[in-house]
């Protein structure tokens, strides 16, 4: 069993409170089941003024990124609940807004994209990896490439959570990863070739030579290295190929 906890504001009205309560005495049955279905065994909802913190105990394997939101594809009045409680809603000050990538808007544009049978560069951060695998599961047909190996911080030494967001990445969605922009996330006055080597080995393991590409970067990368630099660079890094 594990459990969660998260944190919203309501529109701080007094009205908006008082209805955003009135709903929640009778939550619909269609919400329930479609909650119990994803796995969410318990949810309880505190309020202190306009903010509220929602706690769920769920089942093992349960991931909130990837399979909070399926509970509004369970059934109609599941997603118009759904819609109808972020008209209450605003965004807690000082949380970045890094859900745009699984945002309705975003998934019908990438379904677009999907449906004419093109690919998509994912320029992200790690910060974002998490969202790949729900966009992998609401367009299971668009062939994604995570651009610039997602931006780890190679200056910093830091591995984690980055490599493990990178393994469910790949298990999930069949993404391609492009080893490029990397010169750029390092110390730029003071980078070694060693200091690329743990990142490319990752992926390398991860994804497999015939699900990388290389990318120069350039003319970006010219703030850090010449394009020949950031090519030896990437080979040194892939090692042997054969």
């Amino acid at each position: 069993m594990k459990t969660y906890a998260m944190a919203l504001d309501l529109i701080d009205e007094s009205d908006v409170i008082e209805e955003y309560k009135r709903y929640h005495r009778n939550v619909w049955p269609e919400v329930k089941d479609g909650l119990s279905q994803i796995g969410v065994e318990e949810m309880k909802i505190f309020l202190l003024g306009d903010r509220l913190f929602m706690v769920l105990r769920v089942v093992e394997g349960f991931k909130l990124e990837k399979d909070f939101q399926k509970y509004t594809e369970s059934s109609s009045k599941a997603k118009e609940w759904d819609q109808l409680m972020r008209q209450f809603q605003r965004k807690v000050p000082g949380v970045a807004e890094d859900v745009w990538l699984v945002s309705d808007l975003s998934i019908r544009g990438l379904t677009a994209v999907a449906n004419q049978n093109l690919a998509y560069d994912m320029l992200i951060k790690p910060r974002h990896l998490k969202h790949i695998p729900v966009v992998a599961d609401r367009v299971p047909n668009l062939r994604m490439v995570i651009d610039h190996i997602a931006k780890p911080f190679i200056g910093q030494g830091i591995m984690e959570p980055w490599a493990t967001d990178m393994m469910d990445v790949a298990e999930a969605s069949g993404a391609f990863c492009k080893v490029s922009g990397m010169v750029t996330q390092a110390n730029k006055d003071k980078w070694a070739a060693v200091d690329f080597r743990p990142y490319v080995k990752c992926i390398r393991e991860i994804y497999g030579v015939d699900r990388l590409m290389w990318g120069s970067d350039w003319p970006v990368c010219l703030l850090a290295a010449d394009y020949n630099t950031v090519l030896d660079i990437a080979l040194d890094a892939m090692g042997s190929m054969s």
